[in-house]
């Protein structure tokens, strides 16, 4: 449903979506929801309600997982938004310790993408 209101650009329409979300405190929280909804928000660039659907997930009791994390970094750090991205990666590290290796393949594997991508002039 935020897909399509987001490809719509009907944007205060998926806030209201998302302030019934974070009233509805009788949800089952569910990771692939989380997810999901992370994916479309960071690609419709709405970064304040993706931290807000973070800060959600976790207030709920559902706790992120590598690829929570892999999700909300990347996004963040493709849109340019550093400072959110910071603050993930702080969290990230207190579950998973110093060493997010999950992170570093995503950006190998960028790496590897971009040098095999045919160049533009």
């Amino acid at each position: 449903m935020i897909t399509v209101l987001a490809s719509n650009g009907l944007f205060e329409d998926v806030e209201l979506l998302h302030s019934y979300l974070k009233a509805e405190h009788g949800l089952n929280p569910e990771i692939e929801g989380f997810n999901t909804l992370f994916k479309t928000l960071i690609s419709f660039n709405c970064t304040e309600l993706a931290m807000e659907c973070y800060y959600l997930m976790k207030e709920v009791g559902c706790e992120p997982d590598k690829s929570s994390f892999k999700i909300i970094i990347t996004g963040l750090e493709s849109n340019g938004e550093t400072k959110y991205s910071a603050m993930v990666r702080q969290d990230a590290q207190m579950y998973y310790g110093e060493c997010l290796e999950f992170l570093e393949e995503e950006e190998i594997m960028k790496q590897i993408l971009c040098e095999l991508s045919p160049k533009r002039t």
